[in-house]
């Protein structure tokens, strides 16, 4: 999975997860399946392998990455899979009077 992708998973676990057992784990769940929907709507998936066209656990995809500069393409989903995320937690929560950010 994209690394941004998977970031915005566990923003969203840590604001809307379940703090006991006994709590539905439904909000994470569908708001996780948003992110997932939207982000893949943008850029076609969410496997980094798939997005960036190399496989970064071997060394020639390392190499690939480095040489084909795909740090700039990782920054655009890291953007967007932060962008939907926090859209998603202020929708489930209400906008927060405090950036999250900051809370």
């Amino acid at each position: 999975m994209c690394g941004a992708v998977s970031g915005g998973v566990m923003a969203i676990s840590l604001f809307t997860g379940r703090s006991s057992p006994t709590e539905s784990v439904l909000p994470a769940y569908e708001t996780v399946r948003k992110l997932l929907e939207m982000f893949e709507a943008r850029f076609g998936s969410t496997n980094c392998k798939v997005l960036t066209g190399c496989d970064l656990g071997t060394d020639e995809g390392q190499n690939d990455f480095k040489t084909n500069n795909l740090m700039e393409q990782c920054k655009v989903y890291t953007e967007e899979a932060t962008r939907i995320a926090v859209s998603l937690i202020e929708e489930r929560l209400g906008s927060p009077s405090t950036p999250i950010s900051q809370a």
